[in-house]
């Protein structure tokens, strides 16, 4: 194993012992260039060398033999991605593990830190392209991709990955997100108390946020305010929420408990609203929090400390058996 071949002059600076007929899978130096890793193609041995003095410095152990690997951008990291499904955290100056990634369901054979160093991309064998926290060992994302082996890229600054299908003539970009604030939206001015709640509609064109002021409905695209609803006054508890179909919202609080058609008018940003209908239910209102089943037939309302279940076609209620004293929050 040759290290540090200046491409000047074309002569060889030294060579480093391979381990037994063992044929190199993968090297990478660190970004400081005094070290160089290298994963062997039948070892379970991810071998770090020192590039000046060529003598080994960590030998890292896995259950079963490593394909990709990846400093971290300040060198005291080491990822390895290794056919037992793992992705493995190092220290290489100890050659201490610090955390095993669990989420493939495959062998792992392609890992890349982003520039920062905030998050580790793995891919593996069950098509999924993983974004993880290295430090904290969260998994951000997982996202099916058909990629081969050596078609997974990410951008240098960190804000998309590329990969390339087998058998399909296309590269697809994913773009990564950077938590930063796409828009601010001022309202609620009153008393400046809310937003208390806020809910975004099924195709991300609306949102609805509570108040003292009532329930607001703003145009996310264009950062636009489009209605002031009257339900939801003076009452910090008071939500709304957007039925799965995108065809009505409904809003629960002091007031009791309404449903509002909800129509899409022939411009940008305009909406047609309401008349609202009262929903019945065995208790009057003051009530609580309120959630609503992914499919968008049942509604669960706190009032007290009771729990109503409500069937939205048939409009057929019940209690939950169990009071829940101080009842605070609906999932």
């Amino acid at each position: 194993l040759k290290t540090g071949a200046p491409l000047a002059s074309g002569g060889e600076m030294g060579s480093c012992r391979r381990e037994g007929n063992r044929t190199p899978y993968m090297l990478r130096f660190d970004p400081g260039g005094r070290r160089l890793a290298v994963s062997f193609a039948d070892s379970r041995a991810v071998r770090v060398f020192d590039a000046d003095s060529e003598g080994e410095v960590a030998s890292l152990v896995h259950p079963e033999a490593v394909r990709g690997i990846a400093w971290h951008p300040d060198g005291d990291l080491l990822a390895a991605a290794c056919l037992d499904g793992g992705v493995y955290l190092w220290d290489p100056a100890s050659g201490r593990e610090l955390r095993a990634l669990r989420g493939h369901e495959s062998q792992v054979f392609h890992v890349d830190f982003d520039p920062a160093g905030g998050l580790l991309l793995s891919h593996g064998w069950d098509d999924k392209l993983i974004l993880w926290r290295p430090f904290t060992g969260d998994l951000l994302v997982s996202v099916f991709c058909s990629a081969g082996r050596h078609t997974v890229q990410l951008e240098r600054d960190g804000r998309r990955i590329a990969y390339g299908s087998p058998g399909r003539d296309e590269i697809a970009l994913l773009e990564i997100a950077t938590g930063r604030a796409a828009r601010s939206l001022r309202g609620h001015e009153r008393d400046h108390k809310g937003p208390f709640h806020a809910d975004v509609s099924p195709d991300g064109a609306l949102l609805a946020s509570t108040g003292f002021d009532g329930v607001r409905l703003w145009d996310l695209r264009r950062g636009k305010r489009l209605a002031l609803l009257p339900a939801g006054r003076n009452d910090e508890r008071a939500m709304a929420i957007f039925h799965p179909s995108g065809s009505h919202l409904i809003t629960c609080g002091a007031a009791g408990l309404h449903r509002w058609p909800l129509e899409r008018g022939d411009g940008p940003g305009e909406i047609e609203l309401g008349p609202p209908e009262r929903v019945g239910l065995p208790l009057e209102p003051p009530f609580g929090r309120v959630s609503l089943s992914l499919d968008g037939r049942t509604l669960a309302v706190g009032a007290g400390d009771r729990c109503i279940v409500l069937d939205l076609a048939t409009r057929a209620a019940r209690f939950l058996a169990e009071a829940h004293p101080a009842l605070d929050s609906i999932a």
